[in-house]
């Protein structure tokens, strides 16, 4: 259909949010979510290029793989292979700022240490993992590394890790108005606000960071969910013999925990996922009192997603398993999008969003 203005588009990105845990049959409730699926397009088989936040958000951001744009781990850490894009790669927001677009960045960065959004055309309202001048260690130092911490008992719903201390994967703790994404979500809303009326097109990225682990949550969130009314995946049992050895590794690290507390960790990922969900939700009510949601692309997605003892491991990274590549991607845009509330199948990649907007 014609246009007569260049949509605005809002990016919302969660951060190890898995592709299931937004669908109307799974009992993690998304509700605003699913209002987007049927108010415009789900797209069911949106894979990552890697599951690791830096890597994944410099496709998003270039529409490149990490073999093209040169990040390959995580950029703020004293193992990162690089800390900055490779020379002469561009990001879909500059093109977007010499089309006529306004910028707006709330919220996770990520993507080279050298470099903060304002370096690529955005205005920051609020930025979380941005530039860091100090050197990264080199990789042998790294290895060499005493032990920080001595791990001590384990408590309930921890790790122990060797030389890196105990680490919380789940737990209750502060009010919503108190965490930080729910401040930066707040910012944007204040910047949607802002652009009432405005006949220019912009762009806004919110960028939360949950679901992320570790799973603490507030009260609210953490007992959402009946831990015993939940399964363990069906390929919790995997022994993972038939493996690369790392991932027997790993598996050893989280094989720690007893199958109740596995439960309780995945109830408490599932009121996280909730908890973004309701933050989302101001967003979309934000577009709704401003008149801004007819001629806005709204796109919710994350950057990976997350194994929650799928095959009997956490978090993402090396994994190669669907819970960790498959991201959740949903699109409205009234103007733009015909048959609303159906969803496509054709894979999509990480690297398709980029030129897309553009």
């Amino acid at each position: 259909m014609a246009q007569t203005k260049k949509p605005n588009i809002l990016i919302f990105m969660t951060d190890q949010e898995r592709a299931d845990v937004t669908y109307a049959d799974h009992p993690c409730r998304t509700p605003h979510v699913e209002r987007l699926a049927r108010e415009g397009v789900r797209f069911g088989n949106v894979f990552t290029t890697m599951a690791h936040c830096c890597p994944s958000r410099a496709s998003f951001f270039t529409g490149l793989y990490p073999s093209q744009h040169g990040i390959y781990n995580n950029v703020s850490g004293r193992a990162a292979i690089h800390r900055a894009l490779n020379d002469g790669v561009v990001t879909f927001s500059e093109r977007l700022k010499n089309a006529g677009y306004g910028l707006y960045f709330s919220g996770k960065w990520h993507i080279t240490a050298e470099e903060n959004p304002v370096d690529r055309g955005w205005v920051e309202l609020a930025v979380t993992g941005g530039k860091e001048r100090k050197a990264g260690q080199p990789l042998d130092s790294w290895r060499e590394m005493p032990s920080r911490e001595e791990p001590r008992e384990r408590a309930r719903g921890e790790l122990v890790r060797p030389g890196w201390g105990n680490k919380k994967l789940y737990g209750a703790k502060g009010e919503l108005e108190n965490i930080n994404d729910y401040r930066l979500v707040q910012r944007g809303i204040r910047q949607l606000d802002e652009l009432k009326g405005t006949q220019d097109p912009w762009c806004l990225y919110i960028g939360v960071i949950g679901p992320h682990d570790p799973f603490i949550v507030p009260e609210k969130y953490a007992k959402m969910y009946d831990p015993n009314e939940i399964e363990l995946p069906p390929n919790y049992a995997d022994s993972l013999s038939d493996k690369p050895g790392i991932y027997r590794r790993m598996r050893r690290v989280f094989d720690q925990l007893t199958p109740q507390e596995v439960k309780e960790s995945i109830a408490h990922y599932w009121g996280f996922c909730t908890m973004m969900d309701d933050l989302f939700g101001m967003v979309l009510d934000a577009l709704d009192r401003n008149g801004q949601a007819e001629d806005t692309l709204v796109l919710f997605m994350s950057d990976h997603g997350e194994s929650l003892a799928s095959h009997g491991i956490y978090c993402k990274g090396i994994s190669p398993y669907d819970e960790t590549y498959r991201v959740p991607c949903v699109v409205r845009w009234p103007q733009g999008v015909s048959n609303p509330g159906r969803e496509v199948t054709e894979l999509v990649s990480m690297m398709d969003f980029a030129p897309t907007f553009v």
